[in-house]
């Protein structure tokens, strides 16, 4: 995970600067582990992972404070000058760099909040650490604008590219995004029609014991495996703690946990396995389970019922999926008639051997 004191270069092979960016992937990243059976993180709207509209969003300041060949170009567009002399700090005002403000409304778009509310807690600590970052990017950003680059390597093609990614996104919003639209109708339908999508299973929350046997182990050494897990199970029956014995005598990983496999639905678990778990009342321990692996004995500790999730629950997830849906049918429409009105040429051996080359 990167550290603040990690962050010291401002610029990765001269294409950009790295604090904003880096905030948004390691915001991205920080989403946290979800229960059992819960769905991916949430999106923008159109599909995008909030982290990716975070860095977008970056990416935009940074074009749009590229400024004029010659020199400082004075404002920089979206960007209210002030003058602190005679002007109090606003509740929506940061900071104020040259004369120019540093807002809430910046720092939430750059760093969305739903983004920073999946951050853990140590992350968020770091709150002031992002703030910092955003002055300092408007900082050095102030001072580029005073200054002529044209002369230096690569820096015309750096812009035009970074405008050409900047002018693709408003390309795509008016002619693919910008005329997707889901009504509740169709919404209602599609939930209608797919309602085994939108159905959770029964799960359970399993734990266990497992004595090993390895494959082609000898019959005595099945003989003593089997012998061995009828005691361990013994011992639970008599009152020691199924979690204890499983952490003292289990060959499985999960012994660290108290042989703890968590919820599972089924099909997760081996056969043998799942036909007793769901099987098991509460709490209940099994017999001595025979299984490829070896001999179990198996105890569920929670069950939660099926159910189906409303409609309510579910329309901005089947809206976002409808969206996305349609966006791929009109981007690839949109491709189509495009690459029939400007010619392109695929050189099949180049793209042959950059598809096999060994980075």
């Amino acid at each position: 995970m990167t550290r603040r004191s990690d962050l010291g270069s401002y610029f990765s092979g001269g294409r950009r600067l790295v604090i904003v960016a880096t905030c948004g992937a390691l915001i991205g990243a920080c989403g946290g582990a979800r229960e059992p059976g819960e769905k991916g993180g949430k999106e923008e709207k159109g599909g995008r992972p909030l982290h990716v509209a975070a860095i977008e969003a970056a990416e935009r300041a940074l074009v749009a404070g590229s400024g004029d060949k010659g020199g400082r170009s004075g404002v920089v567009e979206g960007v209210r000058k002030v003058d602190v002399g005679r002007a109090e700090l606003g509740s929506n005002v940061i900071a104020v760099v040259a004369g120019e403000e540093v807002t809430v409304d910046e720092f939430t778009r750059t760093f969305p909040r739903e983004a920073l509310e999946r951050m853990p807690d140590y992350i968020r600590r770091q709150y002031a650490s992002f703030i910092d970052q955003l002055i300092e990017n408007r900082v050095l950003g102030v001072a580029a604008e005073g200054e002529d680059f044209t002369g230096e390597p690569g820096y015309e093609e750096e812009l035009a590219e970074a405008v050409r990614q900047v002018k693709m996104r408003y390309y795509y919003a008016r002619h693919v995004s910008g005329g997707v639209k889901v009504s509740e109708e169709e919404i209602r339908r599609y939930y209608e029609d797919h309602q085994r999508d939108y159905t959770i299973p029964e799960r359970v929350r399993v734990r266990h014991i497992l004595v090993e046997v390895k494959r082609g182990a000898h019959p005595a050494e099945v003989s003593n495996a089997y012998e061995r897990a009828v005691g361990l199970r013994q011992r639970v029956l008599e009152g020691e703690d199924f979690a204890v014995v499983a952490m003292r005598e289990s060959s499985c990983p999960s012994r660290a946990q108290g042989g703890d496999l968590g919820y599972v639905e089924r099909g997760q678990l081996v056969p043998e396995v799942e036909r007793v778990a769901f099987k098991l009342r509460g709490n209940e321990v099994s017999g001595v389970v025979r299984s490829e692996f070896g001999y179990h004995i198996v105890q569920v500790t929670d069950r939660v019922a099926g159910r189906r999730r409303g409609l309510e629950e579910v329309r901005e997830e089947i809206r976002d999926r409808l969206v996305q849906e349609r966006e791929r049918e009109r981007y690839r429409a949109l491709i189509g008639r495009l690459t029939n009105t400007y010619q392109v040429i695929r050189n099949e051996k180049v793209i042959e051997e950059l598809v096999h080359r060994r980075w």
